[in-house]
């Protein structure tokens, strides 16, 4: 490979990874329902942790503990939730039948399972 094609190749890497590291530092974090009001149509992120799991056909509806309760929902997901567990989701702010919920185009990570079964 020739020095030009694996320098036009490391260029396109690291703009790639820029944006990646871009993206991820653009989205503001939730704290509450009364933020995610006045951030209507943003991209946001979500850290908490998982209080309510429904999965239907074509989506799951998932209602994520930070200070408030947030609805989260995501599309054509097939990914594996967990009660208590704790999750990152970025999304976009979106209003339905009155209320806010977070639209999620991604999960970032699991952060760590917490279990408040055992003693």
């Amino acid at each position: 490979m020739d020095e030009r094609k694996l320098l036009s190749i490391s260029f396109i890497f690291a703009m790639v990874g820029i944006s990646i590291l871009y993206f991820l530092d653009v989205t503001q974090e939730v704290e509450s329902v009364p933020f995610l009001e006045s951030k209507m149509g943003s991209v946001v992120k979500v850290n908490g942790v998982i209080r309510d799991i429904k999965r239907r056909e074509g989506f799951v509806l998932l209602k994520v503990e930070k200070k408030d309760l947030i609805d989260v929902i995501l599309f054509k997901d097939k990914g594996d939730y967990f009660l208590n567990e704790s999750i990152s989701i970025v999304g976009n702010v979106k209003e339905f039948n009155g209320k806010m919920e977070l639209v999620g185009k991604k999960r970032i990570n699991f952060l760590k399972k917490v279990n408040f079964n055992n003693k």
